[in-house]
């Protein structure tokens, strides 16, 4: 067996490409599964988030909360952005100038997250459609 230092810098971005899109994957069906009805309850129960029905059981009920709490409906952001990333690798494009492109992530959500917040009353995930951030 091979050693990854003997894996050749396509085969080791197109390794890494691939574990990123199963993370995506995973984080794509924590959010999209998310069985929190806002209709039934104002806010979620911050001590009891993990009963809240989830494809991936509690782990992505805890995903999903966290997220929405934090970013809103703004939160599908976040995959979408992972998987251009896996695309990127898996491609052989380069993924350089890293810090530009985590302030440009950054912006992104933030953007959408409190553009949410203004135009939209009452999210699909939570009371704040925009969550903390774009409150």
């Amino acid at each position: 067996m091979r050693s990854t230092q003997n894996l050749s810098s396509e085969r080791r971005s197109e390794l890494i490409g691939l574990a990123i899109a199963c993370l995506t994957l995973v984080l794509f069906l924590a959010l999209k599964t998310d069985g929190f009805d806002v209709s039934e309850q104002s806010t979620r129960p911050l001590d009891e988030m993990h009963t809240v029905p989830n494809l991936l059981g509690a782990p992505g009920a805890l995903v999903a909360g966290v997220f929405a709490l934090l970013v809103g409906d703004a939160r599908h952001v976040l995959y979408s952005l992972t998987f251009i990333w896996a695309i990127m690798l898996i491609s052989h494009r380069p993924v350089d100038r890293l810090l530009p492109r985590f302030v440009g992530a950054g912006i992104l959500l933030i953007s959408v997250a409190s553009f949410l917040q203004l135009n939209v009353s009452t999210g699909s995930s939570n009371a704040d459609s925009g969550g903390a951030l774009g409150h």
